[in-house]
């Protein structure tokens, strides 16, 4: 979400469960998420209003992670987790991950600053747990490797293409993945 000429408001998150319950929740959240950001809310008070959401609108063993964030318009990026895993490229590291949404969170917000050409690729857990028939995890590095490569577009596809390879297709968790890269030009 673009928010006037603070930047983006942004967050990736992964409703527990599937089908209608999971999406009614997502659709839910995401509507709340583009109110809050449009406030100009900062990372971790959108986290602890969209907890309290879910806690009132989810079941009983409901809960959502999510990594909420905002890159302000000089590369300054903070970022506030929710059981999300840390993201992948430059940034900042995160200082805390708090407990899932619907569960009583309470995150603490991480602050880095991009430099030009610089990405942050953000992504639910389908990314870091998918493993191969053998149960083996990828390797991180691999990751790393693969959000360098290329155009952001390129690197977002060679993450998927890694995901789809090692699992041999049979990936069977929902992955999302939201790129950000830096770059301070104006538009013309």
């Amino acid at each position: 979400v673009e928010v006037d000429d603070l930047g983006l408001a942004f967050i990736v998150a992964d409703a527990r469960g599937k089908g209608l319950e999971a999406s009614s929740l997502a659709a839910v959240l995401k509507g709340a998420f583009r109110t809050l950001a449009g406030e100009a809310s900062g990372p971790a008070r959108i986290l602890h209003r969209l907890d309290r959401l879910v806690a009132r609108e989810g079941g009983d063993e409901d809960f959502v992670t999510a990594l909420a964030g905002r890159m302000y318009p000089n590369g300054r990026v903070v970022l506030a987790s929710a059981g999300a895993p840390p993201p992948l490229g430059g940034g900042p590291r995160l200082v805390q991950v708090a407990a899932p949404l619907g569960l009583g969170t309470q995150a603490d917000e991480s602050y880095g600053l991009l430099r030009p050409g610089q990405r942050l690729i953000c992504y639910t857990d389908g990314l870091v747990e998918a493993r191969n028939t053998a149960g083996e995890f990828i390797d991180r590095a691999r990751f790393e490797e693969a959000v360098a490569a290329g155009s952001l577009t390129e690197a977002l596809d060679r993450l998927v293409e890694l995901v789809v390879r090692h699992t041999e297709g049979r990936h069977e968790d929902d992955l999302a993945l939201l790129g950000l890269e830096y770059d301070p030009t104006p538009p013309a």
